[in-house]
């Protein structure tokens, strides 16, 4: 039974765990303070004018949307795209109060601005942000039927709420880049405890069933999440740095350190446990002892407790630790209890004096040709459509979609078909795919339907009690943007209660109101999702493919740089940065194929996916330790003594690195359709330089191309076609 102080403990890292670097929290708690601010000033100016309260309600709208749209980097940045926030505002509100008299005319510029809006996202984040904001603000002036006499109240309004999101966002709670960092490493530690929490359960059991195999994904999962959130930390802190005596950029190597270290014990573990059923299925003796599980159960708990108490690992850890390395050499449980070692010198990496011997990583040589933009949307050309942008494909759809909305939507209700318009809208932000689509409409769906519900149980009773009414409201908004990370369905969900809140508070509340928010939802959704698959479409597949061909490339260039610094043809201290570019492309490629393993989009292709999401994170995972051993700075071994250049061990490196790209360039093809015909292997032309290594180099080389072999095993297992079986036979080795 655990004591109180182990499951304060325990309920920390989950929550640490579970929001790294609190960044959700902050996200909620800037949209509620920028609401919260906005409802005070704004409320007191409507009443010392004598305004109704619906007066306030765009800036209020505006404040909430504005805490989590504006994303950029720099302070500068931030600050001139809220200063355009309001500009954006005051040109839709005028147009639409113009317009108001014309309604047809009117509706047509409601469909322009909707393609514009979507047009200018391919401006980064800025031009998101301001194309949301017009959209809201047209929205929002039809809403309350805005007239020419009211233009002054609502840009007035605009301009208040953006500041109170300026206000919460830079002064009350401030985004520094060093301070997220010291919050994310709990989070790395706590997520690489809860991996070995999960590793030692199965070590214990003495065996890894399919659902401790699952948990045991997830965490692997959120604990790769966790690191890379910790490199895009690094590179927008700069020369800002966390620890005086540490850069970043080491920092960063450590956290790459423990993110490897902890993957190879969580699968080393799962390979003896799976020889172990094995040896059993065939009647042979144990092939991990009780007692030596035992062993190795303790170790585990005792990297589990360094990570939870932020400690040094003792002399004693390290001193088992390498007896037991002694103990198991030539068995089966050797891997595992390798990858000990290695987590056991990654830990006191991660206190700020914990690894003063650790050098630094090379500085980063000067660009010579301008960055490409982050952009991904633009950056090239998808599917059928090679002569539009992604964003120009986007704005069209969203146009064709918002025009059929709109009159379907006037057609139920002429005074509330703007909510069909929104539906419509929001469905396509941040989706590539027509699969994506239909993934973000249902779950709109189902979060209204989820929130008309409780909306009814929820603002009935508060009907006139104000104060709770606003309380609860700030509440929603808190808890729509802490969500919206995890799940679009619980921000429409909190949304919708929040708007049942607020036509309580302004007097329009009905059961009929709300019923009809689903319906428009509904009209909205089905229209976005139709326009999506009919009007230019590129399917999930379409995406994948290119998400693909992103991944292949990024794994081919470690590979190569690897063999250069093997062969000793190049130093090779761009192999980390590589490996985590690779990284970020494996994500990328995750989330592409999300629609096909996940709701209603996943129902016909969900076992395919995930037997292709695993190959990419095999390999991910193949190239990332690869990149480590061959890195010239040795933070786990010696650097190693180049092969040959000319000569026949170098040769067949470089041969069986050519089989992998040619291998790489096929995974496009083989998404459709199965490769026909037998592939060569590069197997053994890597056991063939295994063999002839020499004495100083056998062990860098040896786990260089036990990486290798891993990378085209994986290849060639997913390439044959042959089921998610095949691929775990790789995996295991």
């Amino acid at each position: 039974m655990r004591r109180p102080r182990q499951l304060v403990t325990a309920a920390w890292d989950t929550v640490i765990g579970s929001d790294p670097g609190l960044l959700r929290l902050r996200t909620g708690a800037v949209a509620a303070i920028s609401v919260s601010l906005a409802v005070l000033v704004l409320a007191s100016l409507a009443a010392v004018r004598g305004e109704p309260v619906t007066s306030v309600l765009l800036g209020v709208v505006l404040a909430m949307m504005s805490s989590s749209l504006v994303r950029e980097v720099t302070r500068r940045d931030r600050l001139v795209t809220s200063a355009l926030l309001p500009l954006a505002a005051a040109v839709s509100v005028t147009t639409a109060a113009l317009l108001a008299p014309f309604g047809a005319a009117s509706t047509v510029v409601f469909v322009l601005v909707m393609f514009v809006a979507a047009y200018i996202r391919r401006f980064d984040a800025r031009g998101t942000a301001v194309g949301m904001i017009g959209f809201i603000a047209y929205f929002y002036a039809l809403f309350l039927h805005a007239g020419p006499d009211q233009l002054v109240t609502l840009i007035g309004s605009a301009v208040v709420g953006t500041a109170c999101s300026v206000l919460a966002r830079e002064i009350l709670w401030p985004e520094r880049d060093t301070a997220v960092l010291a919050r994310l490493l709990p989070a790395v530690r706590a997520r690489a405890g809860a991996v070995l929490d999960a590793t030692r359960a199965a070590v214990e059991d003495g065996e890894l069933s399919d659902h401790a195999d699952r948990r045991l994904r997830v965490r692997l999962r959120r604990l790769n999440e966790s690191a890379q959130l910790v490199e895009d930390r690094v590179e927008r802190a700069g020369d800002d740095r966390l620890w005086p005596e540490v850069s970043n950029e080491a920092l960063a190597l450590r956290v790459f350190d423990l993110e490897l270290a902890t993957e190879e014990v969580a699968l080393s573990a799962a390979r003896l446990l799976n020889a172990s059923r094995r040896a059993a299925r065939n009647g042979g003796a144990p092939v991990a002892p009780p007692e030596e599980r035992r062993r190795l159960a303790r170790l585990l708990g005792v990297l589990r407790r360094a990570l939870r108490e932020d400690s040094q690992i003792s002399r004693g850890a390290l001193a088992a630790a390498d007896k037991l390395a002694d103990a198991a050499e030539g068995r089966p449980a050797a891997p595992l209890v390798k990858a000990i070692q290695m987590m056991v010198r990654a830990i006191p990496r991660l206190h700020p004096d914990g690894a003063g011997d650790v050098p630094e990583p090379p500085a980063a040589e000067d660009e010579t040709e301008p960055a490409a933009s982050e952009d991904a949307s633009d950056a090239g050309t998808t599917g059928r459509w090679p002569e539009l942008l992604p964003t120009t494909r986007q704005a069209i759809q969203t146009a064709v979609a918002g025009g059929v909305a709109i009159m379907v939507g006037d057609w139920l209700s002429p005074q509330r078909w703007y909510w069909a318009a929104l539906t419509t809208f929001v469905v396509f932000i941040g989706t590539a795919s027509r699969g994506e689509t239909l993934s973000r409409g249902w779950q709109r769906l189902i979060g209204t339907l989820g929130g008309v519900l409780a909306g009814v149980l929820v603002a009935a009773p508060l009907s006139g009690h104000h104060t709770a009414s606003l309380a609860l409201i700030v509440i929603c908004v808190f808890l729509a943007f802490y969500l919206q990370r995890v799940s679009h369905a619980m921000l429409a969900f909190f949304i919708t209660v929040l708007l049942a809140l607020m036509y309580g508070l302004i007097g329009q509340f009905s059961v009929e109101v709300l019923a009809l928010r689903l319906e428009e939802t509904a009209i909205g959704a089905v229209s976005g999702v139709l326009a999506s698959y009919l009007v230019l479409p590129i399917s999930t597949r379409e995406t994948i493919r290119e998400k693909l061909a992103d991944f292949s490339e990024r794994l081919g260039t470690v590979v190569d740089e690897a063999a250069d610094a093997l062969c000793g043809v190049a130093p090779g201290d761009g192999l980390i940065a590589e490996a985590r570019e690779l990284d970020t492309a494996t994500t990328a490629l995750r989330l592409a194929a999300r629609p096909l393993s996940h709701g209603m989009a996943g129902v016909s292709g969900r076992r395919s996916s995930r037997r292709w999401i695993r190959a990419a994170r095999a390999c991910d995972q193949y190239a990332r330790e690869l990149a480590q051993v061959c890195y010239p700075l040795g933070w786990l071994t010696s650097a190693p003594e180049a092969l040959r250049e000319d000569g026949p061990e170098a040769d067949a490196l470089r041969q069986g690195c050519r089989l992998i790209r040619d291998h790489l360039e096929l995974l496009g093809t083989a998404l459709t359709k199965p490769v026909t015909g037998k592939l060569e292997s590069a197997i053994p032309l890597f056991e063939q330089v295994a063999a002839t290594g020499g004495d100083d180099s056998d062990r860098v080389q040896r786990d260089a191309l036990h990486y290798l072999i891993r990378i085209e095993q994986t290849l060639l297992a997913v390439l044959g076609n042959k089921g998610s079986e095949r691929l775990d036979q790789a995996r295991a080795g």
